[in-house]
Order: C-alpha cells, then sequence, then structure tokens
C-alpha cells in the first residue's frame, strides 16, 4: 500500500521523516522507516530503489500469499495491525499510538510492534517539539528521537549514554528509563543492544 502526505497540511510528519525536498518518498517496514530518497528520479534509479526495498525486506514480513492463477487471494488476517500501520501511513499518529498500544499489550513478546509504537511515540514527541522543555536533558531526548525517527537506533542510544554519564538524580533517571525503554523495543540479542547495555553500565558506574 502506498499513502501521500500533504506537508503543508501535516507539517510535523515531514518533520519527523527530516524531509528536506519535495517529492521526498520514504518505504515504511513493520512500522519503520527503510529507506528513502528525495526529489524526481529517472525511471532507472526508481526501479534500481524498489529492488533494493524488496531484496532488503524479502521473507522477513508478513503479507498475502503467492497464488496460483485463477485462485482467489486469502484476504489477510491481522486486520488490527494493519489498521493501525494504515494511521501511521496517514500520518495519525495519536490514532496510530492508540492501536500499536493495545497490539503490544496484547501481543507481549513481538518486538516488532513495541518498535513500531517507539518510533511512533518518537514521533509524536518530535511534532510537537514546540511544547519540549529546555536543558541538557530536553535536548538529550529530542536528539534520540529524531535519531529514532530516522532509524538510526545507534546514535539514539549514544546521545541518552553520553547525557546520562554526566548527569545525576531525576535527570538521570529519565535518560535512563528512556533508554530502556528503546532497548526493550529490539530483541535481547540484537548486537546493538548488546552495545548500549554495556555503555549505559560504564556511565552508571
Amino acid at each position: 500500500m502506498h499513502a501521500v502526505v500533504d506537508v503543508d497540511a501535516a507539517p510535523g510528519i515531514a518533520q519527523a521523516f527530516q524531509a528536506r525536498a519535495v517529492p521526498t518518498v520514504v518505504a515504511v517496514a513493520a512500522g519503520r522507516p527503510l529507506a528513502d530518497f528525495e526529489g524526481e528520479q529517472p525511471e532507472d534509479a526508481l526501479r534500481q530503489w524498489i529492488a533494493a526495498v524488496l531484496q532488503a525486506t524479502e521473507g522477513k514480513l508478513t503479507g498475502i500469499p503467492d497464488t496460483e492463477v485463477g485462485e482467489e487471494p486469502e484476504e489477510a488476517a491481522d486486520t488490527e495491525r494493519d489498521a493501525a500501520e494504515d494511521a501511521l501511513a496517514e500520518g495519525e499518529l495519536a490514532t496510530a499510538e492508540e492501536r500499536f498500544t493495545a497490539l503490544v499489550d496484547s501481543r507481549p513478546g513481538d518486538h516488532t510492534l513495541l518498535e513500531a509504537l517507539r518510533y511512533v511515540q518518537a514521533a509524536r514527541r518530535v511534532e510537537e517539539e514546540a511544547d519540549a522543555g529546555e536543558g541538557t536533558v530536553a535536548a538529550a531526548l529530542r536528539a534520540a528521537d529524531r535519531a529514532l525517527v530516522g532509524g538510526e537506533y545507534e546514535p539514539a542510544f549514544a546521545v541518552l549514554v553520553d547525557a546520562i554519564r554526566v548527569s545525576a538524580g531525576d535527570d538521570r533517571a529519565t535518560l535512563r528509563a528512556r533508554l530502556v525503554d528503546l532497548l526493550e523495543a529490539l530483541p535481547t540479542d540484537d548486537p546493538r543492544v548488546l552495545a548500549a547495555r554495556r555503555n549505559l553500565a560504564n556511565a552508571l558506574y
């Protein structure tokens, strides 16, 4: 499926995806951005980009199975997840957060759902950034959100760990809680998680 966002009507979505030109095309898989390009592109470049996206997601996403000629495709079963992803694609972040939260509550242990939820929450915070506080902690939280929305987990982890290292008391607790939330969105054996947990331990002790 595809969705088109009017950047004038929804500037927060453009900011969340860090779009600097029109058009900007973003491929989203399992609730998070996978690849993007900006501006008009020649047909050959578009075909290569689509092929790269398909290769990167091959065998990793659920969908409608292949059917023989003449057969009716099976109807997609996961309507709840489809509804959550549709809301995200349409820029309805509050609705997407509500739906992904319900999915996470009903399907504990599915990291793809929790990852999608954390992405939506970060995107909402980026969209509402004008109301954010000031200071080192607020700046670190904003930087982590922007990195996460861009699909860059390691920079998000790093900026929070660096802020934890130089903070104390309630500030440190706030930063640590946000980092733990993000770490839990990925499998425990993910190399990025293992590295971040080691860095967190060093920062705390």
